[in-house]
């Protein structure tokens, strides 16, 4: 499951979330807030964060919050009529512009921007199928990209977590 406005608060005030391992309730008005103070208790407990955590985590707080809007998540091995078409008009962009690539400095801040960086409070994308080992083996788990977008640049993070202006 998937919530469809992380921004707004859930009617009854508060978004919750009930770690699985330890049953520890964590409880605030702000989506973000919850996944930190959950994220944080994980870490300091020596708890894995799986590469399917955000997924994982969301579903946890639909089925905690029962007024918290959801919805359900598409499988992240399917590929949607969406992402096609996304994949070929970047594929276009990219002839367009001469198929030219990422420095190797861009490509690795932007593979960390997706990685996640618990210092800048950037939340990680969680990675899978090669976990983005080698840049442009895996997909985003969050939004299904291909990694192979990190070397684009004229491609943006469809999730904002990259500049505007492509460069970093």
């Amino acid at each position: 499951m998937r919530v469809l406005n992380t921004s707004a608060v859930p009617p009854g005030g508060v978004f919750r979330y009930i770690d699985p391992e330890t049953g520890q309730r964590f409880e605030h008005p702000y989506f973000q807030q919850v996944r930190t103070m959950a994220t944080a208790h994980r870490t300091a407990n020596n708890l894995p964060i799986a590469v399917n955590w955000e997924q994982a985590f969301e579903s946890n707080v639909c089925d905690s919050t029962p007024t918290c809007e959801c919805e359900p998540d598409e499988p992240a091995d399917r590929i949607t009529f969406r992402q096609i078409a996304n994949a070929t008009r970047a594929a276009a962009e990219w002839a367009r512009n001469g198929f030219r690539v990422t420095s190797q400095a861009m490509l690795e801040q932007r593979y960390d921007i997706c990685r996640g960086n618990d210092a800048k409070n950037i939340t990680r994308c969680s990675w899978w199928g090669g976990d983005g080992a080698g840049f442009g083996l895996g997909r985003c788990g969050r939004c299904g990209c291909s990694g192979l977008k990190l070397y684009s640049p004229t491609e943006r993070c469809p999730a904002g977590k990259w500049p505007e202006n492509g460069s970093i």
